[in-house]
Parts: structure tokens; C-alpha cells; sequence
């Protein structure tokens, strides 16, 4: 079984080094406006990270919810073009 605990802070570090590159290279914060991220021109690290807190992310929610939510998420999900997101 998954710990909500360890994944939470594996999340938290991996959001860390997305945010340390953001801060450093002076790029706006993650929005909801998008395209902010400039996904395209991270380095190869904080790339993964990103991906890292997108994977967690998603596990997270599947834990937490009831399998139901997962299934009607599943089947109503909505594809947007890679360059929107």
C-alpha cells in the first residue's frame, strides 16, 4: 500500500526544484493561464521534476478519492493539445 505521507514529501521536493528553477531563472509562477510554464526550454532536471509532480500528483488523487470519481474522471476526461497545457 502507498503512503500518502512519503508521496506527499517526494511531492513537496519535487515542487521545490520546479519552483528553485522559476525563482532562479525569474519566470512567473505556475498558473492557470495557459502556457505559463515554459515547458519546451526547461533543463533536462526540472523537467523531470515536473513530470515527477504530475505523476504524484495524479497518484495522489487516485488514493485519495473512491473508485468511482476514478472511472467517471476516466471516461468524461477531455484531451487538450499538448501545447495548452
Amino acid at each position: 500500500m502507498a503512503d500518502l505521507s512519503e508521496m506527499a514529501k517526494s511531492l513537496q521536493e519535487q515542487i521545490n526544484i520546479v519552483t528553485a528553477y522559476l525563482s532562479k531563472e525569474e519566470l512567473s509562477p505556475p498558473s492557470f493561464i495557459p502556457a505559463k510554464l515554459p515547458t519546451s526550454s526547461l533543463p533536462p532536471e526540472v523537467e523531470e521534476a515536473r513530470s515527477r509532480v504530475h505523476k504524484l500528483s495524479w497518484s495522489i488523487h487516485q488514493l485519495v478519492n473512491p473508485p468511482s470519481e476514478h472511472i467517471w474522471w476516466t471516461a468524461c476526461k477531455v484531451h487538450y493539445p499538448k501545447n495548452c497545457i
